[in-house]
């Protein structure tokens, strides 16, 4: 893959701008005959059905305009590492170690399908585990995110500490709080299910639709 110079950089930011400035009007119509049709149909059964259609007519239409901005956007050098630590809603869940981690994401894909959503965290090969993706598989329903499931995360030898061990070394980190444990495969599966997850609003309302923003925004705190 060839990397955008920095004549090109601003070339491919504008284009993909320009994708997600299309990609906000189809999420804004969408969302307005959602609530049209809340206010029209008042047996749920038939709610349901209707907003399902309208889930289904723009899907094709997102995934299309996503797709084109990912072409735009792969040239860019460190695009969603800068993205992810320009948004302050996720950059603040990492640990310094989590930070280090994020230096190897590749690319993040949301996919909001018909019954189930995902998120995909692609990552170049690393000393800190040994998938190259991670991902988290969830449905929405009146109760709030439901059916969640994640990848087992593969930590490699000598990534995390013992706790209460005498040989600890605090530059390792505690893979238990570690963001993406807590976020991908969490240890403590039988914890009550909260109504709703900030991180995975986070990702999936703001920085996938929006991800030219902030990866703006982290172009100008960096170095």
């Amino acid at each position: 893959m060839q990397l955008c110079d920095d004549k090109e950089l601003d070339e491919c930011i504008n284009k993909g701008r320009e994708i997600e400035d299309k990609l906000k009007k189809i999420i804004e119509k969408s969302r307005r005959q959602k609530l049209a049709l809340k206010k029209e149909f008042k047996k749920k059964v038939k709610e349901d059905e209707e907003m399902l259609a309208v889930k289904r007519k723009y899907y094709d239409s997102r995934k299309a305009l996503y797709d084109e901005r990912s072409e735009h956007i792969k040239s860019i050098p460190h695009f969603w590492k800068t993205a992810f630590l320009g948004f302050k809603n996720l950059r603040k869940h990492l640990s310094d170690g989590d930070e280090k981690i994020i230096e190897f994401l590749e690319s993040v894909v949301v996919d909001d399908g018909h019954n189930q959503k995902s998120i995909t965290f692609f990552f170049k090969k690393n000393q800190y585990f040994e998938n190259l993706f991670l991902k988290k598989i969830y449905s929405h329903t009146h109760k709030g995110i439901v059916n969640e499931s994640g990848t087992k995360i593969l930590w490699k030898k000598g990534t995390g500490t013992t706790i209460g061990s005498e040989t600890e070394d605090p530059a390792l980190m505690d893979i238990g709080n570690s963001f993406f444990t807590r976020f991908f495969d969490p240890q403590d599966k039988d914890l009550p299910k909260k109504p709703r997850d900030e991180v995975l609003e986070a990702i999936e309302e703001h920085l996938w639709p929006s991800a030219l923003v902030h990866f703006r925004m982290g172009s100008k705190k960096m170095p």
